[in-house]
């Protein structure tokens, strides 16, 4: 029995990666996470001989906002942008490596 989660992954990487704050402050810079704006692929679980079998391949896009700030508080620049990772797999799962990132 095959169960497609690919909506319970949206709802939940979107709950886990918005509203976080990367930098406060440090070095006069704030960045922050927005919106998780994308998560495609597919996510599932299989029960197989009473096992659960988790599977998945995603990408996911999440949108960002930073400002830098001068000495007393005003604003010198603010920019946004998005960060994707386009392949999460449960076949690189744990295996070290930093995830796949284009800015």
């Amino acid at each position: 029995v095959e169960k497609d989660c690919l909506e319970w992954s949206k709802k939940t990487l979107s709950h886990l990666l918005e509203d976080i704050a990367i930098m406060s402050g440090e070095g006069n810079l704030w960045i922050r996470t927005t919106k998780v704006e994308k998560v495609d692929g597919e996510a599932y679980v299989n029960i197989r001989k009473g096992k659960i079998i988790p599977g998945y391949e995603i990408s996911v896009r999440v949108l960002w906002e930073g400002e830098a700030k001068d000495a007393q508080g005003g604003t010198l620049a603010k920019v946004s942008g998005r960060v994707e990772l386009p392949y999460i797999a449960d076949e690189n799962a744990g295996a070290g490596e930093d995830p796949d990132i284009n800015i």
